[in-house]
Formats: structure tokens, sequence, C-alpha cells
């Protein structure tokens, strides 16, 4: 194929040093491994794509081969099954690897036994309280989930964080934990609409909520289908439509060119799925929109304008001009960082090494995680 022609003249082309081709192997597989069960991309497709690696991307140094890519495959298929990526193999795959450890710098702080835990069964939805010890917002709490890795540990860590900033904070696992789906698709709001009734039964008056990537599509919804419990909405990097979904009207993704993700992430050594969504956020079907201006919620938006992953940044500006167009009467605000990735969280995370923009401008990134917990911090002391 041409494409696969000049994805490998590129790659010859390509000047790549091992540390540069550490950080690359780590996002790539991380794209294949996710992709692997995926009824999108034909069983040809992963094999070229596993073809394309083997032969050019795990090189010889210094007359010694780095690994036999079918053991590698065969480990990574082991770390993914049904879907369900398992991300403590794949930390010990890349640490056997390259010497690699990813460590959350907040997780390993974490004792869950020190919380209060919840149960679908139970409770009607999945999570773990984080009380501060001191509480700067009696009365109000933040309930939070993460994106379309459904790591868990990451909602613990960015609730730990924030709860050590005086803010009660519920983490919700919404898929890929015990009584969940196990991939992102059908994942009931009802999820939410549980955690918010316990908080208001524990006393909770203002309830609000935080999600990043693909959790803050289901933010924004659960501010439209619970308006009367949610009066605080928090999303970073967000989306504007919903997509792939049942029950609620959804757009259908574009079309998924693997080898062009390939390309477009040795390129930029990070992934790029923007040509994928980028069609849906000003041109969707109107009924497949997240009708926002039906919250009754303060809306708080972060979004970078280096976000490869998807288009949040031009999704944000759409939600902006939707709500203006229908008069919203809630304050609204969007924060859009120039150098800014798709990690726009207020804690460094396991993620950030995965972006460009982190990689490439540290300091700017401390800059946007210091201002987006001093907003939402502001925006609990105004609420």
């Amino acid at each position: 194929m041409l494409i696969t022609q000049s994805l490998i003249e590129f790659l010859e082309n390509k000047k790549v040093n091992i540390k540069n081709l550490k950080t690359f192997l780590f996002i790539i597989s991380t794209f294949i491994f996710t992709t692997f069960s995926s009824p999108i991309i034909s069983k040809t497709t992963i094999k070229d794509i596993k073809g394309l690696i083997n032969a050019k991307l795990f090189l010889n140094t210094s007359d010694k081969k780095i690994n036999n890519i079918n053991d590698v495959i065969s480990d990574f298929t082991d770390a993914v099954q049904n879907g369900i990526v398992d991300f403590n193999k794949l930390e010990t795959i890349f640490s056997n690897l390259f010497n690699i450890t990813v460590v959350d710098p907040i997780e390993n702080l974490i004792d869950s036994k020190n919380h209060k835990t919840f149960s679908v069964k139970k409770d009607g939805f999945y999570g773990e309280l984080f009380e501060p010890e001191n509480n700067r917002f009696p009365g109000k709490a933040l309930i939070l989930c993460t994106g379309s890795d459904g790591d868990f540990n990451m909602v613990r860590s960015l609730s730990k964080g924030l709860s050590n900033n005086g803010i009660t904070v519920l983490g919700l696992g919404y898929f890929k934990v015990k009584g969940t789906p196990n991939i992102l698709t059908s994942i009931p709001l009802e999820y939410v609409e549980s955690a918010a009734k316990y908080l208001k039964s524990e006393g909770f008056e203002k309830i609000g909520m935080w999600g990043f990537s693909a959790g803050s599509v289901y933010a924004l919804l659960s501010g439209v289908y619970f308006s009367d419990l949610l009066s605080l909405i928090v999303v970073t990097s967000p989306g504007n439509y919903v997509f792939q979904g049942k029950d609620i009207p959804y757009e259908p993704i574009g079309k998924v060119d693997p080898l062009k993700i390939v390309y477009l992430m040795i390129r930029d050594l990070e992934p790029n799925f923007v040509h994928v969504y980028e069609p849906g956020v000003t041109g969707a079907s109107e009924s497949h929109y997240i009708p926002v201006e039906k919250m009754k919620a303060r809306l708080l938006i972060f979004s970078g304008e280096m976000d490869h992953c998807w288009p949040s940044d031009k999704a944000s500006k759409a939600i902006m001009k939707r709500l203006k167009e229908n008069n919203y009467s809630y304050p609204y605000e969007h924060i859009s960082c120039p150098y800014g990735g798709h990690v726009m969280t207020p804690f460094p995370t396991a993620m950030d090494i995965i972006t460009k923009a982190s990689r490439d401008y540290p300091e700017e990134e401390k800059k946007y995680r210091k201002q987006h917990l001093e907003k939402l911090l502001e925006a609990f002391e105004e609420w």
C-alpha cells in the first residue's frame, strides 16, 4: 500500500534516538492494546501494523536485538482481554523492556481502607468518598470521573489531590470497575444520579461534577439530565456531542484510518485522533449535540490548543457559542491554554508522558495546573 510505503520511508528518514524511541513505543503500543478487540479495525489492518512495528521499530542496537516482537505481542495480548487493558501487566512489560516505571505522584499516598467505598450492587454506583481533613467548603461536594482509560487509580489520585485542598470529592467509576460495563458504551447516567442522591442524603446542599476527556461528555450529559441535582459542572478537554451510543441520540464517529493514526503518532510522538472526532464538532446532527443550555449549573471549561487526542479546544468553543446563542443564564467560562495538551488536570498524572505538550512545555503545564486548581477553588468559593 502507498500509505504503508510512505510510512516506512518516513521512518527510515526519521532519525529517532533510543530515548525518543522508548517514548514512542509507549504511545504506539497503548494505541494498539486498546484496539486489539475493536470492531472498527479489521484483523488485516492490525496484522499490517504489527508487521510494521516488527520491521521498523524494534531496532538493533549494539548488534543486539532489543526484543522478539512475537514475544512482546504475546505479552501485550495477554494484558488485553475482552477490550479491558490490565495496566499493572503493561507497567511490568514496559519496566522489563525499557527499565521505565510510570509512577503516579499522588496515587501511592492513598490507602483506600481510609475511605468510604460504594458498589453498584449495594449503592447504585461504584466509588470512593474523599473527605478533607480541613473542609473549606461545608455543604458542598464534587463528583469526579476521568476518561476513556477507565483507570480508577487516576480517579483516586485526582480526588485525593482535591480533597487535600479542602474539597469533599466522591470519585466515581463508570466503566471497567466491578458492576459496570467493560467497554465505554451504553453507560448508565443513573450512576451519577445515585451518587448525587447519596450526597444529598448526607446533607450536602450543593453538588457539582468534574469530568476529564470522555468523562467530560458524561459530566455534561449528567448536568443536562440531572439539572436539579448538579449545580456546578467542570470539564477538561471536553467533547460537545454524544458519539457511538444507544438510548441517547448519538453521532457516528469519523472514519478510523489506523495507518494515518500511526503516521501521526510517529510524527508527533503522541496519540492523534483529531481527524476522527473533528467532523462532529460542527457537523453533527443537531439532536446529537449535548444540549448544554438545559443545565442549571455554573460551567467551567479547560482545554489545550495542543490537544491532538481529540479537538477539545474547538469543542469547548462550540459549547460556549451554543450557550451564548441560547442566552444561558448561569455563569460559564472557558480557559483555553495555548501550550496545553490533552491531560488538562490540576495535578500531575501517569498519563502526562503521552502528550507532546506535557513533554515540551513543562513550565507552562505547571502554570496551567495551578490556574486550574485556583479557578476551581474560586468557583467553590462563589458557588
